[in-house]
């Protein structure tokens, strides 16, 4: 069968000959850098965090979704790409950076903005640069935090004038409304993402009375970005005497999922020590095994997991046991989820029955 934009001539097929693509060329351009976590494929429903897309963590305050907008760059530079931080409510936390990225942190190139044009200003410089240089782009995260930490440069000048701002929603939303299509048609020519933080306010209740979310910016905002992750924090601090660490707990759940399965969710847990050399300063990092293993614990019953690990779950169902992975007795399930990242051939077959998406898998070499 003939495809119809073969019919195209002349000028026309001038103008349409490096748009015309298949879905074959856009399956094969598909890809990015690899996630070290069952949990955050499954919440993903890919086997990467894929490029060209844009992102939205979205939360309350303390729900830690700078927290995971770091630990994203950090899997970034720790894979030899770019990490790029436009930085817009001036409380960075020098600590909580270096702290969760090490050595790392020195790596990340920090811009302040000090308007929302600044902000997008910023956006389509680094958008810009990386598709002139993709040798040198290629995997590049550019995380803005946040969306709301400036206002427009308008609304700046109307307080320094009048003493108040007034009404001034219609202007910033006016300008982002605008500026997210422009973003994502630039971000298609690049081999990088972009990832915001935003607040999650409380619009009003349904029917039912469950309270409903909005996450502030404009409706253009949300029909551009591929994927909004929401964070909520769950219980308090817990410390163990035993580990001697500390953790705090956030439930994440996929909202948005263009790529995949939505209204997936996970446990995450930011686990956190004094440092020893220095007292007043503390290590951070985000304990995947433990997501893993809670990730198994949560789908027991589903999906053949059980079958396929030979696995049990305690009277209590905190537990786990796992023939296949050689765990006799129930244990904690972080353990269990260690176990599964140190055996590949099984993680694969749980992966398989996970029917998560496979892409292309980016390395900082191919650059």
């Amino acid at each position: 069968m003939s495809k119809f934009l073969d019919n195209l001539s002349g000028k026309a097929l001038d103008q349409m000959a490096d748009r015309v693509t298949n879905y074959e060329a856009i399956r094969e351009g598909m890809g990015g850098i690899a996630l070290p976590s069952l949990a955050l494929q499954w919440l993903f429903d890919a086997n990467v965090f894929l490029v060209r897309t844009i992102y939205c963590l979205a939360g309350q305050p303390r729900s830690l979704k700078s927290a995971f907008l770091f630990e994203l760059m950090r899997l970034h530079l720790a894979n030899q790409f770019p990490a790029v931080l436009l930085e817009t409510e001036g409380k960075i936390s020098p600590t909580l950076v270096g702290s969760l990225l090490g050595d790392a942190a020195g790596q990340i190139e920090i811009i302040k903005c000090m308007s929302l044009e600044q902000a997008e200003a910023a956006i389509t410089l680094c958008v810009q640069l990386a598709a002139k240089k993709p040798e040198v782009s290629k995997g590049l995260i550019i995380g803005l935090d946040s969306l709301q930490g400036r206002v427009s440069d308008e609304t700046s000048s109307k307080l320094r004038k009048e003493g108040h701002i007034g009404r001034s929603f219609s202007v910033e939303a006016l300008s982002l409304s605008k500026f997210w299509p422009a973003a994502s048609a630039m971000l298609e020519k690049t081999e990088a993402s972009l990832v915001y933080t935003s607040h999650l306010s409380v619009a009003g209740q349904d029917y039912r009375g469950n309270t409903i979310y909005n996450t502030p910016g404009g409706m253009k905002k949300g029909y551009m970005q591929a994927q909004e992750l929401r964070f909520k924090r769950v219980g308090g601090e817990k410390f163990s005497s035993r580990s001697g660490r500390a953790s705090i707990h956030i439930e994440i759940k996929n909202y948005k999922n263009s790529y995949g399965a939505d209204g997936r969710s996970m446990l995450a847990f930011l686990d956190y020590t004094p440092d020893s050399d220095s007292p007043n300063q503390q290590r951070s990092s985000f304990n995947w095994a433990r997501s893993d293993g809670h990730l198994l614990l949560d789908l027991y019953t589903r999906f053949g997991i059980a079958d396929i690990l030979q696995m049990k779950r305690s009277s209590d169902e905190r537990k786990l046991k796992s023939e296949r992975l050689g765990i006799a007795t129930f244990v904690d399930p972080e353990e269990v989820g260690r176990k599964l990242q140190e055996n590949k051939e099984v993680a694969e077959e749980v992966r398989r029955a996970l029917t998560i998406k496979e892409y292309q898998v980016f390395s900082g070499e191919d650059g």
